[in-house]
Order: structure tokens, then C-alpha cells, then sequence
């Protein structure tokens, strides 16, 4: 007998050490970006055949990734200029939207017994409104190329589309008015002091992506193209508003995308006409270029150069280890960094902002778990789930055997800090007028890394029940199998099932990874005659057009740039 104890023990402990070879295996598994960066190497190049590939091989044949094929490669046909071919794509995910969300009983567990990379891909909001964005881009492309006018009416549809998921978004959410008005209430007041306590600085709701003020602005264009003088003053003004009630600071845009927004107002006002009393006020509080208001005459056009700059960057995955401690009643969550340099810094510090014990009440905690030692225990590093009274009630159900002695595996999404801006753009002309700078018009990767922030606490915890729960039913049918047949069986069965879900423990880090960085633009009055533009980085010419705007109207060239790596 005392052999056969012995041979269990080594099997056991066997068994752990292959555990955390597994454990710091897997923590540098690839992600999404890792999955298809040949595909978006091939975007950056310019090479759109090889993309499309690529995005069709690895994403088209797989249901759960059916949405991201549909975005990937509408992206992609966008920027090889196939306009039909991309909306034909971007329309069928819009249609997705209403439909994905939904999920059966069955579908919910599943995902929840292995991870959320194995359901479909979901989409988020802000995602399905750059879907409506993209194709009214499309839309107005084909318009400016073909100068046919039912393209224009096809951008109506997609702009109006586009306005009503955005105050979809507004009425859920609430737009900025409303979040200014309640940040000033004595309840707010009192829940900010409390998250603070907890280490919380960053108030969910500032992150909320509630409005798009540069997407209404794109619909006032939409509007004033088509000679709608009305509706394209209520969408600039909508958009001037959205910038400097919130969007603007929200995203650290400045103040000069809201005064360009206003300049757009008040030129639809007096081409329109009606509005002799109002625009000049306007024009005195807003401090605007009484050169840029004018309308247009027979023998002007805008030129709208908008460039889409970089592309946003890949969501990683961090693994933590989450352990048993009986001596303070707790569980310990502790990240598990496996990468050196730079990117394990990073994993540390997210780990160190959303989930480390560095908020006065964690701190107190951990001192009545375990006095000072445990408030020393490298907090900064270190998240602690102090249990007290249901220490007892986690041995019952059997949620400290699924732990066991040595931790589950624990992974979440993180993003990596903003890298440089992307180089500032210049726009030459034709004449001998100075170049023109590209102003940011909108950020799509803060807004993405804003969500993120937003989700990052709930993610961590949806992420500690699931693997708990799956490692407590790992362990429960091992132990049955012990009780009733054979106890060396039940050991078997028990690591094999730790491996299994060790091995399936993944974040969910599929998103749209072509979308870009930012959105610029440069808004010009010019002669309507034949000229030649040129866009300017660091002093490389990135991109030249030979034009010949048509008059009285805003006239659309869009541009994509990467960043030299």
C-alpha cells in the first residue's frame, strides 16, 4: 500500500510540473492578429489580391468568424477601389447586427464551458457603426467616379442609416448633454469617491462610445451634395455639437474639428438662405474665417481630402494564475508573463492599472485577511479575492479542489498603449498657396481602446467564474470516478481534464483589425479646373491625384497611409 501512495504522489506531482509547463506554454499562444498577420501585411503593401486571400482562407469557412471575414475583406475591397464589391460585403454584416447578438441556452453554456473565441464573433458597437460609415463612403466614392446620381441617393440611405444607429446609441446610452448633467449630481459625486477608494479612477461611463460626431459630420456632406441645404445644416450642427459637448475631449481631438464643423454650418445657412439674424453670431463666437463660410460660386469646389491613417492595433492576450490561499481565507490572482521586453512591461502595467490591489478599500482588505504581511505581498502585482466567511462555502461546492495546488489559468484581452502619432500629413495643391495640414477628425483606436477600459474589470471577472467553474467540474468527475471505481483512474482523469481546460482557457481577441488609427482631413476651397494634388508625410509623397472637381460641390478623394516600419 505504502508503494502504491508513493506512485500517486509522483504521479501527482508529475502531473503539476507538467501542468506549469503547460500553463507557461500557452501563455504566449497566438491571437487573432498573430492568426492573420500575413493578411494585414499584405494590406499595408498594397497588395489587395494577396489580402483578400489570406482573409478568405483563414476566416470564410468558419461560422464564428463569418462576420469578420465580412468586415476584413470589405475593408479590404475599399481600399482597392472595388466600391460595389465592399458594400456588397458591409451590407450583409449590417444585416448581421440585429441577428448575432441572439444566442440560445445551449450556445451560452458552451461558450461558457470553453471560451468566448469559440462563439461567433459578435461585432461591437462602435464597429457596426464604421460598417454604415464605410459604405456611404463607398457610396459617395462611386458618385465622385461614375457621376451618377443614383449613387448619391444610395449615400442618403447609408448616411440615414448611419444617423439612426448613432441616436440608437444616444438614447441607450444617453448623448453628452445628459452625461454632463448627471456627472454634476450628488450620487455620481459619492460613486466616484468609492471607485476611487477601490483603485477605480477611470469612470466607466467616460468611456461610453455614445456618439460619432464625425460620422454626422460625413452625412452633412452626404446632405450638401445632394443640394439637401436643410438637412446638411442640421447634420453639421449635430456634428459641431456632438465635438464640443464631449466627443472631442473624449477622444483628444482639439478644438478645431468643432470649428470646422461650425464653418460648414454656417455656409449652409447662407447658401440656403433664411438665417440672415443667426449666422453672424455664429461667426462671432465661434471665431470663424469669414473666407471658409462664403457659398460657393459658379467656378468653386471643396475638396475634401479625408485620409485614413494607420490601422488600429491587435488586441493581445494575458494569461494570470489564480491561487488558493487558506491561511488568509483568499484566492490570489497574479499575472503570468511569459514574453520579455517591452511587451511583458506593457502586460504588467495593464495588469497593474485594472486588476492590482492599489485602491485604499483592496488594501484594507488585505490587511484583515492577513495583516501586513499579505498588504506587502506585492500588491501592485497581485489582485486578491478575499472570501472570509464563504472560505467554508468554496470547500463545500468543491471550488477550492477545481483550484487545486497549482492554480488556474486565467486569460483576458489586453491592449497595448498608444504607439507615436502617426506622421502629420500635408496636403500640396496645384497653385502656389501653402500646404495644408490634415486636421484629426476622429480616432477610431481610441475609441476602441476606450471600450476596452470600459469591459476590462468584467472581462476579469467573467473570466475567474468560468475557469473556476470549469476546473470545479473537472475535478468533481474526477473524484466521483475515484470514489466509486479506481482512485489512480480519478487522478488520470483529474489531469487530463486540468490539461484540457488549461489548454482551452483563451481571451476573446478577434476584432476588425483593418480599421485605422485615425480619420484626417483637409477641407479646401479651390477653382474648379484641372489641377494635381499631392499628400505629404515626413517629406515622402504618399499619394498624388490629377483632378478636375465639378463646381459647386464638396468633392471626396479618399486616401489610406500605414506607418513606415
Amino acid at each position: 500500500m505504502r508503494t502504491v501512495r508513493h506512485c500517486r504522489r509522483a504521479v501527482a506531482r508529475c502531473g503539476r510540473h507538467c501542468l506549469w509547463l503547460l500553463l507557461l506554454g500557452l501563455s504566449a499562444c497566438s491571437t487573432y492578429g498573430d492568426r492573420q498577420a500575413e493578411a494585414i501585411r499584405a494590406v499595408e503593401r498594397g497588395d489587395y489580391e494577396v489580402a483578400e486571400a489570406r482573409f478568405t482562407e483563414t476566416l470564410q469557412e468558419r461560422d464564428r468568424d463569418y462576420l469578420l471575414y465580412l468586415l476584413e475583406v470589405g475593408m479590404v475591397r475599399h481600399l482597392a477601389g472595388d466600391y460595389q464589391g465592399s458594400n456588397a460585403l458591409l451590407q450583409q454584416a449590417d444585416e448581421l447586427r440585429d441577428t448575432l447578438p441572439w444566442r440560445s441556452g445551449a450556445e451560452r453554456f458552451g461558450e461558457f464551458m470553453t471560451s468566448p473565441a469559440q462563439g461567433p464573433y459578435r461585432g461591437a458597437g462602435y464597429e457596426y457603426a464604421y460598417v454604415n460609415y464605410f459604405k456611404a463612403l463607398n457610396f459617395l466614392a462611386m458618385a465622385q467616379e461614375t457621376g451618377d446620381p443614383r449613387w448619391l441617393d444610395a449615400a442618403r440611405v447609408e448616411s440615414r442609416r448611419l444617423e439612426i444607429i448613432l441616436n440608437e446609441f444616444a438614447a441607450d446610452e444617453g448623448d453628452y448633454l445628459e452625461q454632463a448633467t448627471q456627472e454634476d449630481d450628488t450620487a455620481s459625486a459619492f460613486l466616484r469617491i468609492l471607485r476611487q477608494l477601490r483603485g477605480q479612477y477611470l469612470d466607466p461611463e467616460d468611456l461610453i462610445y455614445r456618439d460619432d460626431a464625425w460620422g454626422r459630420f460625413l452625412t452633412g456632406v452626404t446632405y450638401e451634395n445632394l443640394g439637401e441645404w436643410d438637412s446638411a445644416r442640421v447634420a453639421y450642427q449635430q456634428a459641431a455639437r456632438a465635438y464640443e459637448l464631449g466627443y472631442a475631449e473624449q477622444y483628444d481631438l482639439g478644438p478645431e474639428p468643432a470649428r470646422l464643423a461650425w464653418a460648414s454650418v454656417v455656409r449652409m445657412m447662407r447658401t440656403g438662405g433664411g438665417w440672415e439674424d443667426e449666422w453672424p453670431q455664429l461667426v462671432e463666437e465661434h471665431e470663424l474665417d469669414t473666407a471658409e463660410i462664403r457659398p460657393l460660386t459658379a467656378d468653386e469646389s471643396l475638396l475634401l481630402v479625408l485620409e485614413h491613417a494607420g490601422r488600429v492595433p491587435p488586441i493581445g492576450e494575458m494569461n494570470m494564475i489564480l491561487h488558493r490561499q487558506p491561511e488568509a481565507e483568499s484566492l490570489m490572482l497574479r499575472p503570468l508573463v511569459s514574453r520579455e521586453g517591452e511587451e511583458g512591461a506593457q502586460q504588467l502595467a495593464w495588469f497593474t492599472l485594472h486588476y492590482a490591489d492599489h485602491g485604499l478599500g483592496d488594501l484594507l482588505l488585505r490587511y484583515q485577511a492577513g495583516g501586513v504581511l499579505q498588504v506587502l505581498d506585492n500588491p501592485l502585482h497581485s489582485k486578491q479575492v478575499y472570501l472570509g466567511p464563504l472560505w467554508e462555502v468554496a470547500q463545500e461546492v468543491g471550488l477550492l479542489d477545481g483550484i487545486g495546488p497549482v492554480g488556474v489559468r486565467v486569460s483576458v484581452p489586453w491592449y497595448p498603449p498608444a504607439g507615436p502619432e502617426p506622421a502629420a500629413s500635408r496636403l500640396h495643391l496645384g497653385d502656389d498657396r501653402q500646404p495644408v495640414r490634415l486636421t484629426v477628425m476622429a480616432d477610431p483606436e481610441q475609441i476602441k481602446r476606450q471600450e476596452r477600459l470600459r469591459v476590462a474589470q468584467d472581462e476579469m471577472m467573467a473570466a475567474l467564474l468560468r475557469e473556476t467553474v470549469r476546473n470545479t467540474t473537472s475535478s468533481a468527475v474526477s473524484g466521483a470516478v475515484s470514489n466509486h471505481s479506481d482512485e489512480g483512474l480519478g487522478l488520470l482523469i483529474n489531469l487530463l481534464g486540468r490539461a484540457a481546460t488549461t489548454a482551452t482557457a483563451r481571451a476573446e481577441t478577434r476584432h476588425w483589425a483593418t480599421m485605422p488609427r485615425r480619420a484626417r482631413m483637409a477641407l479646401v476651397r479651390v477653382q474648379a479646373e484641372p489641377q494635381t494634388l499631392r499628400l505629404e508625410q515626413s517629406g515622402r509623397t504618399q499619394w498624388t491625384r490629377e483632378i478636375d472637381p465639378v463646381p459647386r460641390q464638396v468633392n471626396l478623394y479618399l486616401v489610406r497611409t500605414f506607418e513606415q516600419r
